[in-house]
């Protein structure tokens, strides 16, 4: 899916686009061309609350679009769940 379809998804549940989520923001247009996918693992957490996509560009780094439930917004950057977690491998 790609991060619009994945933005469109999570404003869907309530989420406000923040400004990493932005077109502008520099995130925004590294991840532009990522195929995100669910991160079954920040899903899978009872203690990690945000709804996560996760993708993977050329150099391996991961980035994320989440929804975070705390402040309602979509948000968007490679600091998401397995950057929190790294002791859980990177579900991508």
């Amino acid at each position: 899916m790609d991060i619009r379809q994945v933005i469109e998804l999570l404003v869907a549940e309530g989420g406000k686009i923040g400004k990493t989520a932005m077109p502008e923001s520099n995130y925004y247009r590294t991840a532009s061309g990522l195929d995100f996918q669910l991160c079954r693992c920040a899903m899978s957490d009872p203690s990690y609350r945000c709804h996560e996509y996760i993708a993977r560009n050329s150099r391996g780094t991961c980035y994320y679009v989440s929804l975070n439930p705390a402040n309602g917004l979509v948000t968007c950057g490679p600091k998401g769940y397995h950057y929190s977690h790294p002791d859980r491998p990177e579900c991508i």
